[in-house]
């Protein structure tokens, strides 16, 4: 039977040493492939929540040809579905922080997406992230209504949760981005993989990896363990844990009048 393969944690040994000369295209290079195989997730989870936003919408226009009107909680179902997938791309192709880089989606797009692609990330700063009336989403009016001898105030506001034209956009730049990112993963793992082989060259460099050691029981939850290390025998292979969720939320009750 095989001996586990050592497992050297690069993240923690490029935040102890990377900012040395010697080091410093290291950490680049695992910075970099850590934010492609980041960015694939979460482009993955969006294009799930938008085959689900399709499904839902097959299945509330089947229910509304037999005479059933959709109701609030769908159209808040599917408006969900829609923003959770918006703030993955927005994510993946346009927010950059310090321990992830961006994908540079504009020149990898056509010519006709690249203006879908700057209308979806404005749509996503004036419309979700931030409030901005008007425009095709939300808009309001404050109404003085004078009658004979009244006078009144009304607040009509015009809302959707959802318009098909952008879901359709999104669902479109999201199918470039993942192929986009695919090419992009590959590519990042080959050129750390490359560095490491010339690092390995200089016996400094294996000594003081040695003490960077990555332990699954340690990182994951117990019964995720046996599948990281089966994941191993692959070449360039990414291991997503499974993504945790906590089912226990209950609304807070109700506050009493006393």
């Amino acid at each position: 039977m095989p001996d586990a393969p050592l497992l050297i944690d690069l993240r923690s040994f490029v935040d102890a040493h990377g900012s040395g000369p010697r080091y410093k295209l290291l950490g680049k290079l695992v910075r970099n492939a850590h934010s492609m195989v980041s960015i694939r997730f979460d482009l993955h989870r969006a294009l799930t929540s938008m085959q689900l936003l399709s499904d839902q919408q097959a299945a509330f226009a089947a229910q509304r040809e037999r005479g059933e009107p959709a109701t609030e909680a769908q159209g808040l179902l599917c408006a969900s579905l829609f923003v959770t997938s918006l703030f993955l791309y927005a994510r993946a192709v346009h927010s950059q922080g310090r321990d992830r880089s961006t994908l540079d989606l504009r020149g990898g797009l056509p010519a006709e997406l690249r203006a879908e692609h700057e209308r979806i990330l404005a749509l996503r700063d004036q419309h979700f992230a931030h409030y901005v009336s008007g425009g095709a989403w939300e808009d309001y009016r404050v109404v003085l209504v004078l009658g004979d001898d009244t006078m009144g105030i009304s607040y009509p506001n015009e809302r959707r949760l959802l318009r098909a034209e952008d879901a359709y956009a999104l669902h479109r730049l999201l199918e470039h981005a993942q192929a986009l990112t695919e090419r992009a993963y590959l590519k990042a793992s080959e050129r750390l993989n490359l560095e490491i082989n010339r690092l390995f060259d200089d016996d400094d460099f294996a000594d003081a990896c040695g003490g960077f050691r990555f332990e699954p029981a340690r990182f994951f939850s117990s019964g995720e363990v046996p599948g990281f290390m089966d994941s191993l025998d692959a070449r360039n292979w990414s291991f997503d844990a499974e993504i945790k969720t906590d089912f226990s939320y209950r609304p807070p009750p109700e506050a009493s009048d006393g």
